[in-house]
């Protein structure tokens, strides 16, 4: 297992030769009656936790999934 966080990610790609490098979370996936219940509930936590954030930080970049997704083109 690997643990990545966006910076990261970008410079590994970017280092592999990849560039135009976009990241983005992933939110929760619908499976059923409860993880529609969490679908539908994420975006209000996650903009009370990006909200809390920006007060306690000015953080304004925080990525909250737990999984982060890589894009990249191949350069050249």
């Amino acid at each position: 297992e690997n643990v990545f966080t966006r910076h990261s990610a970008y410079q590994l790609m970017t280092a592999a030769g990849f560039e135009a490098v976009e990241t983005r979370g992933e939110g929760p996936v619908v499976t059923g009656a409860s993880s529609l219940a969490r679908a539908a509930l994420w975006p209000l936590f996650k903009a009370a936790a990006k909200a809390y954030l920006y007060v306690e930080s000015c953080e304004t970049s925080a990525m909250l999934e737990p999984n982060l997704i890589v894009a990249a083109r191949r350069a050249g």
